[in-house]
């Protein structure tokens, strides 16, 4: 699951999401061709880019505790918003599921009474 971070500035409220991890390419200084070699980032580099990422209500000088009331009340409707999307596609799925029941049904009882 990602983590979604929200800013709030002037009544305006701004989502954010953290940069990808990039990391640059290096050269291996034993090798003796002059081919550049790739190197993958660690977990534990990825680990480290992640944990320098703060939430941006951390990293604003002076937000007020409104504004972070603010955030909080984001957050709590984001979520919100989910579950309700969630339920609202488990509906959908029992939705479909009875309407194959039925078609299953008519199926059955128009062979029984082609019989």
């Amino acid at each position: 699951m990602s983590t979604l971070y929200v800013q709030v500035e002037g009544g305006n409220i701004t989502t954010l999401q953290p940069p990808g991890c990039i990391h640059p390419l290096t050269q291996d200084d034993d090798d003796d061709d002059d081919d550049e070699t790739l190197t993958a980032p660690s977990d534990t580099h990825m680990q480290e880019d992640l944990e320098e990422l703060s939430p941006p209500e951390a990293s604003l000088p002076g937000t007020s505790q409104s504004d972070k009331a603010t955030v909080d009340n984001v957050r709590s409707l984001y979520k919100k918003v989910l579950e309700l999307d969630r339920t609202k596609k488990r509906l959908e799925i029992r939705k479909l599921e009875l309407e194959i029941e039925k078609l299953e049904h008519e199926k059955k009882e128009r062979e029984s009474s082609n019989k």
